[in-house]
């Protein structure tokens, strides 16, 4: 018996009475197919890490008579290009300096920060790859929080844009790839060295609060 695993797993049963290289040739254009299958139906991604008997990025024909394919799928691209398209297309349009601010950050599931802040304008969708299960999309600018409240204290103040452009994106994201990605906001992140410290009124000295938004891989 021999395995294509997927986020579920599909067992290909394969003739004994086959010569060695038949058993693998078989499962080569099994896993073929069902892969085609998987992109079609929308449950797989053209974007995807394949795996041959342990090997990254080895070919299906490489594959043992009894041997395992796996096809870890990434629909990152298309999720954080669409992120990234609705926050550049709610950001105030006045000097554009809040639509070029924002940036990424990539956490695996063993916590790591793959790259800690990346410029949304240097970051290529299809490049991340499938072990990603975290994605924050932040801006640099100091003003960002009031963006996103547009509240000061007690005070009301007014950008050209809607209040809200985080918990706004994420409700977005929720609806259009529901069991796929979750996405929320964010109350605060820490920017380490690109925090700005305010400088007067009741929190100077303290650093300004930014918030960001938060998308978690579900599949």
């Amino acid at each position: 018996m021999a395995q294509i695993a997927f986020r579920r797993e599909v067992e290909l049963f394969i003739s004994e009475a086959l010569s060695p290289q038949a058993r693998s040739a078989h499962l080569a254009q099994g896993a073929r197919q069902i892969l085609a299958d998987m992109i079609a139906s929308g449950e797989g991604s053209r974007h995807h890490q394949r795996i041959v008997d342990g090997v990254s990025g080895a070919l299906e024909d490489s594959v043992r008579p009894e041997g395992l394919i796996v096809y870890r799928f990434s629909h990152w691209a298309t999720v954080c290009q669409f992120a990234i398209s609705f926050l550049t297309a709610r950001s105030p349009e006045r000097s554009g300096r809040y639509r070029e601010s924002f940036f990424f950050g990539f956490f695996t599931a063993e916590g790591q920060d793959r790259a800690r802040f990346v410029p949304w304008r240097d970051v290529v969708p299809t490049a991340i790859t499938a072990d990603v299960t975290k994605v924050m999309i932040g801006n640099f600018q100091p003003y960002g929080r009031k963006v996103d409240v547009q509240v000061v204290g007690r005070e009301t103040i007014k950008f050209s844009v809607a209040p809200g452009i985080f918990d706004d994106a994420a409700r977005q994201i929720n609806s259009r790839f529901a069991g796929i990605v979750s996405a929320r906001r964010q109350y605060n992140v820490d920017l380490g060295a690109r925090r700005y410290i305010a400088k007067r009124g009741t929190r100077a000295g303290k650093a300004v609060e930014s918030p960001a938004l938060i998308i978690t891989q579900e599949r």
